[in-house]
């Protein structure tokens, strides 16, 4: 059989000369540029796949979860959000067709019919690359885009070759629904919106399934630039967009004309996002979002928290945190009232003003009540014309702003302590007598709708307070810290000043008196109201009278209060005087200077711990701020919850009681010695400087606190602790005229608050009285002059069995009992 003869074999090269030649050598070439080609095809195609395994596009078939860190308040409402990517998933099922379609106008009208890569799409967009010169970007599908966010988003040719692989591999092992609700989810929209759900509820208020046509276009076509086409900055541009989409459903017949005219008439409200901390709960939502952050987080990786999306509950009640807001803004605005008119927010041009306004005015009229900023437009003598926004016009009258005068501080720059301490600042430093002395033309203030049509609104200026304050509030029988207020306004300075460290004033009396009453020394114990002085502190020459320790904490009295403190640390180590602070959840150690008992460095949260150990009996209270932690799997993490908590589901219920068995409160102070206290300090409601805590008409115990720059009230029913401060943060002014004549007092600022606290969360509830003296507690007649036991008359003073005084008062026709009389001088 003759031998096969080459292909090229067949050119002969006599007939056809070096054209044949040549010929047979490009067929050559060509074959073996074809298979360099195919090599590098495939080296280039080994590069880029390895890295693009299975598992790549598996991870892609858990749909995207929720990776929002959720804080509710205790019955569920949600409070508060933080996030990397607010991103919420849904399923499938859930995506309405037109939503679907609408995406798929937009960004791939052929996604059903490729396979991952549309050739169409490719040479079209290459082209456009050509032209401009360099990787301009488009022609991506969906299923492409999806694969751009496991590949990066850099405009390169590898990322392009990656994202087409990784794009061709999905196709093969995901179905389209899989690939769609992937996308869906997953697509950047915006407006912090990671995910068409997100979207739905950032935008519009409403959950995916529940949007129309026009909503559905809108959010379709933002895409292609989120931030630029976002409708809340842009709405011209994103209506621009919404309108080619639905030109593109039309167009592929999945909207009919009528549908599509329909939608671009529709009016779209748009909602900016939710203030969810400053509009419920937040200076506790802040402080459990520390807790959680240095429990969960990871040190290094500031958001390694945020990506377990966690669902924290808190004890924080909405209804009795409003009602510590109130009484805080109630009390420091009076507050502002008596010390000053400090002057406008600002001055803008009107034309300013209104546009920034705008955006602040909700669709509905100003209702009574409701606080606005406004424009001063006209003002005279007598009132004040103000404008709130187009067609929003009001008048303040002279007669609501006569506290207007103007406000004073201390002057800048080192002086004297006794040139400080004369030095006065504006308190009820008068009345205005003209209104124009107070505001002028093209100032912005704060006012308060108090009635009227909105077109002739009667308003009044809200003195926005410069001091701040603070307000405590808990349940007695271990549910958590349920009210928690650390200032007038989070938005105006986050500071939560529950945690802040401030001077306590007289409430430091009982934490020293409680001490006295441990050690053995009886409330009778008389000592000595005569001028004190000692290396650190000066009473002066004024003598007080002798009093009982249970009439000088009543009272307030501070020489006896110098020499109670003095009596304390000459029977006593200071380890063990530091250790009692310890005992009663004060953060700051215990000093043992003698003034301390008349104000010492501690926080409010400190403070509310010490007052629950003295309301519960001696037992720790519970200050937790959480109580519950869920991961998005539906893991608990933590769980703190009383089995009295009207909230609780029945399984966290019944684990509250068990916790509760195993692990008891601990004792922080004998039984006898809470008692002691307890009714040292309900004798400062009935008869001391706690007097108008009388006003809540149930049994109350409590102790005020007054210096020049803080002013307290720590209180407690059967049923309920509250702490209230009100103070200058940065000293800059006496709360009242002068350290010297201050005339603010914890008995006339802070305990109103605390009382209007109070009022409004115990108001509904039955009263009940303290719990009975426990067991070596016996009650006897004294003399409150004298400290001995009385015949007839005196006080009935609870003493623990062992301390009571064996004498009774001197009989004047009796000489044997001269000479038992003992004063602690």
């Amino acid at each position: 059989m003759p031998e096969a003869t080459p292909v090229v074999g067949v050119i002969n090269r006599r007939r056809w000369g070096w054209f044949g030649v040549l010929l047979r050598g490009g067929v050559v070439v060509s074959m073996v540029g074809l298979l360099v080609a195919g090599l590098a095809g495939f080296s280039i195609y080994a590069h880029y796949a390895g890295p693009l395994g299975h598992d790549e596009v598996l991870r892609f078939k858990n749909p995207a979860r929720s990776t929002i860190t959720r804080f509710r308040a205790s019955d569920g409402q949600l409070v508060g959000e933080w996030f990397v990517e607010r991103r919420v998933a849904v399923d499938f099922k859930d995506l309405p067709r037109r939503l679907i379609l609408a995406f798929v106008a937009a960004e791939d009208a052929r996604f059903f019919n490729h396979s991952g890569v549309d050739l169409r799409g490719v040479a079209r967009a290459a082209l456009r690359n050509i032209l401009a010169g360099k990787i301009a970007g488009g022609g991506s599908t969906i299923t492409q885009q999806l694969a751009k966010i496991s590949v990066g988003k850099e405009k390169s040719l590898a990322r392009k070759v990656r994202q087409t692989i990784l794009a061709r591999r999905m196709e093969d092992l995901l179905t389209k629904e899989e690939i769609l609700t992937l996308y869906l989810n997953s697509i950047y929209l915006g407006h912090h919106s990671y995910g068409v759900q997100a979207a739905a509820q950032n935008y519009f208020r409403k959950q995916v399934w529940e949007l129309t046509l026009a909503q559905s276009a809108m959010l379709a076509g933002l895409p292609q630039s989120p931030s630029r086409l976002n409708p809340i900055v842009n709405i011209a541009g994103a209506r621009r967009r919404m309108k080619y989409v639905l030109a593109q459903m039309q167009r592929w017949g999945w909207a009919s004309p009528s549908e599509v005219a329909a939608a671009q008439r529709e009016d779209l409200r748009l909602f900016r996002r939710a203030d969810l901390m400053g509009d419920h709960t937040p200076f506790a939502t802040e402080a459990a979002r520390v807790t959680v952050e240095h429990r969960y987080g990871t040190p290094g990786d500031d958001t390694a928290w945020l990506r377990r999306g966690l669902d924290v509950t808190m004890h924080v009640e909405p209804g009795r945190q409003a009602a510590g807001r109130r009484a805080l803004r109630t009390a420091l605005e009076k507050l502002a009232r008596d010390q000053g008119w400090p002057g406008a927010l600002g001055t803008l041009d009107r034309e300013v003003f209104m546009r920034r306004n705008a955006r602040w005015l909700g669709d509905t009229p100003p209702q009574v009540g409701h606080r606005l900023l406004g424009w001063v437009a006209d003002v005279s003598k007598h009132q004040a014309i103000l404008e709130l926004g187009e067609g929003l016009t009001g008048t303040v009258k002279l007669k609501t702003s006569r506290w207007m005068v103007p406000y004073t501080e201390l002057p800048k720059g080192r002086m004297s302590a006794r040139k400080r301490r004369r030095t006065r600042v504006s308190y009820k430093a008068g009345r205005l007598s003209r209104l124009d002395k107070g505001l002028a033309t093209g100032q912005v203030v704060m006012v308060e709708v108090m009635g009227g049509p909105p077109e002739a609104m009667e308003l009044a200026i809200v003195p926005v307070p410069l001091m701040e304050g603070a307000l405590l509030g808990y349940e007695t029988d271990g549910r958590g810290v349920d009210t928690a207020v650390g200032g007038w306004d989070f938005d105006r300075n986050q500071l939560n000043r529950l945690y802040a460290t401030r001077q306590t004033g007289s409430t430091m009396k009982p934490v020293v008196y409680s001490k006295l009453y441990d050690m053995g020394v009886p409330p009778s114990k008389l000592f000595s109201g005569a001028p004190f002085v000692d290396r650190d502190y000066d009473t002066g020459p004024r003598a007080k009278p002798d009093r009982t320790l249970w009439d000088a904490l009543a009272r307030s009295e501070n020489n006896v209060s110098l020499r109670a403190l003095q009596h304390l640390l000459r029977h006593t180590t200071l380890d063990d005087w530091e250790a009692w602070g310890t005992a009663l959840g004060l953060p700051m150690p215990l000093k043992g200077n003698t003034a301390y008992v008349l104000g010492g460095d501690q926080t409010p949260m400190g403070m509310g711990h010490a007052w629950g150990v003295f309301a519960r009996g001696g037992l720790a209270p519970d200050l937790s701020i959480i109580k519950k932690v869920v991961d998005r799997d539906g893991r608990v993490l933590q769980r703190h919850i009383s089995p009295l908590d009207p909230h609780a589901q029945l399984s966290d219920s019944v684990i509250g009681l068990w916790e509760r068995v195993v692990r008891p409160p601990q004792r922080r102070m004998t039984p006898q010695t809470a008692f002691l206290i307890r009714d040292n300090m309900r004798h400062a409601v009935q008869r001391g400087t706690a007097r108008r805590a009388r006003k809540l008409e149930r049994p109350a115990a409590g102790k005020t606190g007054t210096l020049a720059y803080d002013v307290w009230f720590n209180g407690f029913t059967a049923d309920r602790v509250a702490i209230a401060w009100l103070g200058a943060d940065n000293r800059e002014r006496p709360l009242g005229l002068s350290e010297a004549r201050n005339k603010v007092t914890g008995s006339n600022t802070a305990l109103p608050m605390w009382l209007n606290y109070m009022k409004t969360v115990e108001g509904g509830r039955p009263k009940r009285d303290f719990s009975p003296a426990p067991a070596d507690i016996v009650r006897l007649r004294v003399d409150p002059t004298t400290g001995l036991r009385a015949r007839a008359g005196g006080a009935m003073l609870p003493h623990r069995v062992g301390t009571e005084p064996k004498h009774f008062v001197p009989d004047a026709a009796s000489p044997s009992n001269v000479g038992v009389l003992e004063t602690e001088f």
